[in-house]
């Protein structure tokens, strides 16, 4: 029987969850057998990343870029939280931030899901510029 990465995601999921380091490290080895008994072991990164989003998901997790010109501050580093907390209706976020030489002029980009929110200065002006022309 084929088994796909969704289902080797999810089972590897089910078998992990409420488990401690010790009980995990006992899972793996039979798990990580039935990969290689199947001939599957081209799909452990796949496996893993779909891993990663099914715990994302369960866990109300999202990861998101904030890419802008330079570090913000703690404050708008919260409110920027915040906002896509709200937005993406998630306990917890991951961000990972970009710093954009681009970006010189002001504004930030964020980047969550498959979301994209453009409030640098340029998307602005050439917004701004589309609305004129009207």
């Amino acid at each position: 029987m084929k088994v796909s990465v969704k289902q080797y995601a999810e089972l590897l999921f089910e078998i992990t969850q409420n488990k401690d380091k010790e009980e995990i490290d006992s899972i793996l080895e039979p798990y990580i057998n039935i990969i290689i008994k199947n001939n599957d072991t081209t799909k452990i990164n796949i496996i893993t990343q779909k891993f990663c989003q099914i715990w994302d998901e369960k866990h109300s997790i999202v990861n998101a870029q904030i890419i802008c010109s330079g570090k913000p501050n703690d404050n708008i580093l919260n409110e920027i939280k915040n906002f896509v907390k709200n937005k993406a209706k998630v306990n917890y976020i991951n961000i990972k931030i970009i710093e954009d030489a681009n970006l010189v002029s002001g504004g930030i980009i964020i980047k969550y899901k498959d979301k994209v929110i453009d409030g640098s200065l340029k998307a602005r002006l050439k917004n701004l510029k589309t609305e004129l022309v009207k």
